[in-house]
């Protein structure tokens, strides 16, 4: 109901001070499940990739059923962080999407602030 995203953009904006607009950028789910497991089909195409560090998680783990998405992996064992250093830059122009989870589901592994840091700087650079 557009009402209810109403309210939810108006306590964002207030809880946040973040203006989403209600009929564009504010979805309802049943949980944040379901829109992590749909989230591959909308923004995928044949020529897009998306990546996720080893293991992932449960609802990760079928995106690639989606017809549009390729899921790659990259992870350092020792520290369960994504190497993004070894991400080609071809095939990093070409990923919509950066599965990353911390506290990490299932491992428990917590990405330092650094890391979250250079994360973002990675997916500006190569959006």
């Amino acid at each position: 109901m557009l009402t209810f995203r109403k309210a939810a953009a108006d306590w964002y904006r207030t809880r946040f001070g973040v203006s989403l607009d209600p009929a564009t950028e504010v979805l309802t789910l049943i949980g944040s499940k379901e829109g992590i497991g749909h989230l591959p089909w909308r923004l995928s195409t044949p020529a897009t990739w998306s990546w996720c560090r080893i293991p992932p998680t449960p609802s990760i783990r079928p995106a690639p059923s989606s017809p549009a998405a390729r899921l790659l992996h990259a992870a350092d064992p020792a520290g369960f962080l994504p190497d993004l250093g070894a991400i080609p830059a071809a095939v990093a122009k070409r990923a919509k999407i950066l599965w990353l989870n911390y506290p990490n589901n299932p491992t428990g592994a917590v990405a330092p602030r650094e890391f979250l840091a250079e994360a973002v700087a990675f997916a500006q650079r190569t959006a």
